[in-house]
């Protein structure tokens, strides 16, 4: 059982379940996407490097965003780039293959059942040997955007595998050489495209888009997480290292497990596992009576600029010279803060 009402009630938020993951995998028979491109016609899967070659001459070189900034960099992106202008998807089973497999990654990504994802074509892009995109994170495009969706073509080419990267976790797609390979991920996952060792990589990306929102969760620990927030506030705070209580704190905040931007931040449009828990805590919270808002928040941290030998020889000189009867200042800084007797003779370890 939890210490406290804090502590309770992020135990009970980390139990909730959701499988939400960062990034998922489908394949997809080859013949359920008609493909066409102006300047080239029908195109053929598999691809083979003629039909390569022609999508390249009608591309431009890809650029890559730095702020507001497009730059056009080889050595930080590396591919051909084909706008969605000039492509037509077509084919009977088109419309029904891409619906399925939207509501596949709705569930897999762990997005509310009530959310309903739309894919808006993004670009093609054309990788050769030795190209390549490094690591990076997708700007959002359009307020209601969530994630990515890269569908890779099939065809007979090595390397170029898409490394993506969330909560110091990876997963490494490789692409089929048989059938459609599809992959989307959250917009504030980094990731990228390794360096293709032979043949083309030839990829559709299109911007997923939640267009409905979550309701409320009609189960979960409704009583218990309301129950936690009541205490909460009602509790006197207690300063660390101090005895003496203040005032009820007016405030609690929750982090969520994925970045978000101004733009995007709704609560409509949470990831992964945190729009669970973002729900539940919503719900305690009118239960309770208090108010849930979402902001955002910078998150930093201090470290040491000692190296972490110098940090325990400070303890060990702050245990020994106060059992020497040493002269120490108030507030050490590193281990020349200490000074010995006069006369006394120190032996460092290792110097």
């Amino acid at each position: 059982m939890a210490g406290n009402a804090r502590e309770r009630l992020a135990e009970l938020l980390g139990g909730a379940t959701s499988a939400g993951i960062f990034s998922a995998r489908l394949e997809a028979p080859a013949h359920g996407l008609g493909l066409e491109v102006a300047g080239v016609g029908p195109v053929s899967l598999p691809l083979r490097a003629p039909q390569a070659k022609k999508l390249i001459a009608v591309a431009r070189p890809a650029l890559f965003g730095r702020g507001e900034e497009k730059l056009s960099d080889t050595h930080v992106r590396d591919t051909w780039h084909i706008s969605p202008d000039q492509i037509t998807l077509t084919g009977p089973s088109w419309p029904t293959l891409l619906s399925d497999a939207l509501e596949h990654f709705r569930d897999a990504l762990g997005l509310p059942a009530t959310a309903r994802l739309r894919a808006e074509p993004h670009a093609m892009l054309v990788y050769g040997k030795g190209q390549f995109f490094l690591p990076h994170q997708d700007s959002e495009k359009d307020d209601a955007m969530v994630g990515t969706l890269v569908l890779s073509l099939p065809s007979a080419h090595t390397g170029g595998e898409l490394v993506i990267e969330h909560a110091g976790q990876r997963s490494i797609y490789r692409a089929s050489k048989t059938e459609l390979t599809l992959v989307a991920f959250y917009a504030d996952c980094r990731h990228e495209v390794t360096p293709v060792r032979s043949g083309y990589r030839v990829t559709l990306t299109f911007n997923l888009l939640a267009k409905a929102g979550a309701s409320a969760p009609d189960t979960g620990p409704f009583t218990e997480l309301a129950h936690c927030l009541e205490q909460h506030f009602s509790t006197p705070a207690r300063q660390r290292y101090v005895r003496r209580d203040l005032d009820p704190p007016n405030r609690l905040v929750y982090l969520l497990n994925h970045e978000y931007t101004q733009r995007g931040l709704s609560w409509e449009r949470l990831k992964g596992a945190g729009a669970e828990r973002a729900a539940l805590l919503r719900a305690a919270a009118g239960q309770a009576g208090c108010a849930s808002v979402l902001a955002l928040a910078e998150v930093k941290q201090t470290w040491d600029a000692y190296p972490a030998w110098s940090c325990c020889r400070v303890t060990f000189f702050l245990i020994r010279a106060r059992a020497a009867g040493w002269s120490v200042p108030p507030r050490i800084t590193s281990s020349k803060g200490v000074r010995p007797p006069a006369g006394h003779r120190d032996l460092h370890a290792g110097e």
